[in-house]
């Protein structure tokens, strides 16, 4: 899934159709990164394949910048955004399926319990996905997710889901973008995350040329959200990362970076100056 020529970014992460990155580059291209290893590994690395010449100088038409999305690029806890979105269209065809009430998974989101739905299985998923996304057009369901995003506000935030991209990787994109990268998203959302990445950026390292590898640990329950399970940090069925995959990353030299220490801030509504 991650691919390029000479020059693969593999990022876990996404990119939200409307928000672009505000921040211009400047002198600083990731004013929203702290001065660490991660940040330090990213500029050498860009500088490197972009330089006049060298061994290392990746030519402009092979440059190319590959990023998952849910937890990459833009949050993904509680639940993913294309998830929450399912739920709510459950609700609001309710009126149309009076046996609902009675019948699972959809009894279960319409009584609002937390618990059944974070146990909800592949099957029950299907079902919801299946009652709530059939029977209309491209164009029609294209428009209940517009409207869906102008009203929805994640549960903890409070802000619209076109607000909760990270705003660093949001200066990354910029950054590449100025350097003569193509950044694409190669992802599979709909099917959730998992340590399938592992295998995906183990892919990116092989070959020829230059490589760059980056996974983002969510380490900061204070800003963000805490899990894993690797680092010891708490278990979840959300955004998988698992202590081995952490040790493979490690082991191989690729870069992590974690939420706590290398970000000053998370998101562009968040003051630069009040961000550690």
């Amino acid at each position: 899934m991650v691919r390029a020529r000479s020059l693969r970014v593999a990022l876990i992460a996404l990119v939200l159709g409307g928000a672009a990155a505000s921040t211009a580059l400047a002198a600083d291209p990731l004013p929203s990164w702290n001065d660490g290893a991660a940040r330090r590994a990213i500029v050498a690395f860009v500088e490197t394949a972009t330089a006049a010449r060298g061994a290392e100088r990746v030519p402009p038409e092979d440059r190319i910048a590959v990023f998952d999305q849910d937890g990459t690029l833009w949050v993904e806890h509680p639940l993913y955004a294309q998830a929450m979105f399912a739920l709510d269209r459950v609700r609001a065809l309710a009126l149309r399926h009076p046996a609902w009430k009675k019948q699972q998974p959809f009894a279960a989101v319409l009584r609002g319990d937390q618990a059944a739905i974070g146990k909800l299985g592949e099957a029950d998923w299907e079902k919801i996905i299946g009652a709530t996304h059939a029977g209309m057009s491209t164009d029609a369901f294209a428009d209940d997710v517009r409207s869906w995003l102008a009203t929805a506000k994640h549960p903890r935030f409070g802000r619209p889901y076109t607000e909760l991209a990270y705003q660093p990787m949001l200066e990354l994109l910029t950054y590449l973008r100025s350097s003569g990268f193509d950044p694409y998203i190669v992802t599979g959302g709909g099917q959730g995350n998992s340590d399938g990445d592992g295998a995906m950026l183990q892919w990116t390292a092989a070959g020829q040329g230059p490589r760059f590898e980056l996974l983002v640990l969510h380490d900061d329950a204070q800003r963000e959200f805490a899990y894993g399970p690797g680092g010891g940090l708490p278990e979840t069925k959300v955004g998988t990362l698992s202590q081995g995959l952490l040790d493979q990353a490690r082991r191989n030299g690729w870069t992590v970076v974690s939420m706590k220490k290398d970000w000053k801030r998370l998101f562009a509504f968040e003051a630069l100056a009040d961000a550690r």
